[in-house]
Parts: C-alpha cells; sequence; structure tokens
C-alpha cells in the first residue's frame, strides 16, 4: 500500500518510467520490443560469455592436462635417470668387490706357493729344482756364466757373465708360473 503526500492511501498504479512519467500507451509496444530486443543481447552475451569461458576452461584444463603429463614424464625420468645411476653405481660396488676377493684369492695362492717353496728348500725335490734353476740362470746369462745358490739354504739361484746377469729365486718362479696359469686362473672367475 502507498500513502499519497496528502495523506490518503492511494492505490498501486503503472510505475513512472524515466524523467518524464508513465509512458503513453502509444509508445508501450516500442518500449516492450526495445525490452525484448535487450533481453535477447544480454542472452547472447551470456552464452558467448558462457561460450568463451567454456573454451578458456577447456583450454585451461588441456593445459594443465599437459603439464601434469610432462611433470609425470619428467619425474619419470628423473626416476629413470637415478635408477640408471644406482645400478651403474652397484655395479661398479659389485666390480669393485668381485677385484678385491681376486686379487685375495691371488695373493693366498702366491703366499701358498712361496710357503711351499721354502718348504722343500731341503728336500730332494727342492735340490733337483734347484738345479733346474741354476740351468735356466745359465741358460739366460749365456756361455760361461758361474752360477751361485743363495748362501741361506733358500731356493734362489742367480749366474753372471760378463755384465750379464739373470736370477731366479721362489717369487720370481711363483709369479712366472701364475702368468703362465692366468688364462686358466681367469676362467675360475667365470
Amino acid at each position: 500500500m502507498t500513502v499519497a503526500t496528502d495523506g490518503r492511501t492511494a492505490t498501486p498504479g503503472p510505475r513512472p518510467r524515466g524523467r518524464h512519467g508513465a509512458l503513453p500507451a502509444a509508445l508501450s509496444p516500442v518500449a516492450e520490443a526495445l525490452l525484448e530486443a535487450a533481453r535477447t543481447r544480454a542472452a547472447s552475451i551470456a552464452q558467448a560469455a558462457e561460450r568463451d569461458a567454456s573454451a578458456v576452461l577447456a583450454t585451461a584444463r588441456a593445459e594443465a592436462d599437459e603439464i601434469l603429463a610432462q611433470a609425470r614424464a619428467d619425474g619419470a625420468a628423473a626416476g629413470q635417470a637415478t635408477a640408471t645411476a644406482d645400478l651403474a653405481a652397484a655395479h661398479r660396488e659389485a666390480r669393485a668387490l668381485v677385484l678385491t676377493a681376486r686379487k685375495n684369492a691371488f695373493e693366498q695362492v702366491r703366499e701358498a706357493a712361496l710357503a711351499a717353496l721354502a718348504e722343500r728348500a731341503g728336500t730332494p725335490a727342492g735340490e733337483a729344482l734347484a738345479e733346474r734353476m741354476a740351468a735356466l740362470v745359465r741358460e739366460r746369462a749365456g756361455p760361461g756364466a758361474a752360477v751361485h745358490r743363495a748362501s741361506d739354504g733358500a731356493l734362489a739361484v742367480s749366474a753372471t757373465a760378463g755384465n750379464r746377469r739373470a736370477e731366479v729365486d721362489p717369487a720370481t718362479l711363483v709369479d712366472e708360473a701364475l702368468r703362465t696359469l692366468a688364462e686358466e686362473v681367469a676362467s675360475l672367475w667365470s
């Protein structure tokens, strides 16, 4: 309900439009047409804005999916690189362990062979070996070589002929034998 300025009750009627009061009835269809055109235009703008927003959203989702896929690929590549590096480090470590084990085994065999030769030095088998060693150094030093055995009874023999000298001792024998057997020893590791 509306109260008039003079205190009387007034019934609501058409509201005034614009500054000129109520539109004349003759302009009402024009106003309605304008309103309808404005509504249609507003709806069209809203639909276009919605389409644009959907397109922007679809593009953003596609970019986000692409970024996520790239991040996954980068993560996988980084993981693969780390795994490859870890595997290579494990191979190097394993190889170092194998080489250390081979070296230790070689040293044990060498030490055992040297100990066995030292035990045989005063035996008939040791004397026979000393004779073969003397023949070897005599041949290496050349004709007329003077052969000398170690004074401490060890299996060590040397020979000199002029300025030529040849020596054979247990370490030389064992090292030469191990070099000769290198292929056979290497096949034990395979």
